[in-house]
């Protein structure tokens, strides 16, 4: 899909795969076609069930580039995203929300849902306010997942987030709820958070609630507050394995 767009609200509450320009974008792995969405924007609010996108609501091949939504997001359960609900792609860059996000369920991010089996995100940004519900909620990403292949390092790079961000459960960063790469140095790098995040569950970070990587070069400004009995919360991780600064 290149140099598309579309402007209506999207609503359908009780649906799954919904978004602001294409519902479900799928293709079996091994085609041998290279897939993608680029130029392209969808303006209207969505609202839908679960995986659903200001974008697209579930996109399981290929690539997003110099691609936007602005629309608010609405969705009742799992998977919830500025501009994709639920990505199993290849990698997400050049792109960018500005609208609100409110997921019920797990997985609610500012740009992306649940980020799953992909490489990297890189040069992106989500302004709006992220609200979420369950687990994994993040002003740019709520779950970070990359195992596409074993072994590779996946990473968010040069991105950004700078709305505020509440949630009720555990794993909550005003850039990514949860982090978790294929390999140690799978990293987040030259990005950052600005939001204030606030949360009663356990694990709250300025940049990133649960982290299991590398980071250098990012930095949180907002202020964080967490309400968890188990605890975990820190200005820039609420909790971390991994390495502060990885060698160039």
């Amino acid at each position: 899909i290149f140099g598309s767009n579309a402007s209506g609200n999207v609503n359908s509450s009780a649906g799954w795969y919904v978004g602001g320009l294409v519902g479900e974008f799928y293709e079996e792995w091994g085609a041998g076609y290279a897939y993608l969405i680029s130029n392209s924007h969808a303006t209207g609010d969505v609202q839908g069930y679960s995986q659903v996108g200001g974008l697209v609501g579930d996109f399981y091949t290929g690539n997003i580039t110099n691609s936007y939504a602005t629309g608010n997001v609405i969705g009742g359960d799992v998977e919830v995203g500025g501009l994709v609900g639920y990505f199993m792609g290849l990698n997400i860059s050049d792109s960018y929300v500005t609208g609100n996000v409110n997921g019920i369920g797990d997985s609610t991010g500012g740009l992306v849902g649940k980020f799953d089996s992909g490489l990297f995100i890189s040069d992106s940004y989500a302004t709006g306010n992220v609200t979420g519900g369950g687990e994994s909620t993040g002003g740019l990403v709520g779950k970070f997942e990359g195992n596409l292949l074993e072994g590779t390092d996946e990473e968010i790079r040069n991105s950004y987030a700078t709305g505020n961000i509440n949630s009720v459960g555990d794993y909550t960063g005003g850039l990514v709820g949860y982090f978790s790469g294929d390999t140690i140095t799978s990293r987040v790098r030259a990005s950052y958070a600005t939001g204030n995040v606030s949360s009663t569950g356990d694990y709250v970070g300025g940049l990133v609630g649960y982290f299991y990587g590398a980071i250098n070069e990012t930095y949180a400004t907002g202020k964080v507050k967490g309400e968890g009995i188990q605890g975990g919360v820190g200005g820039l991780i609420g909790s971390f394995t991994g390495r502060i600064r990885f060698p160039s």
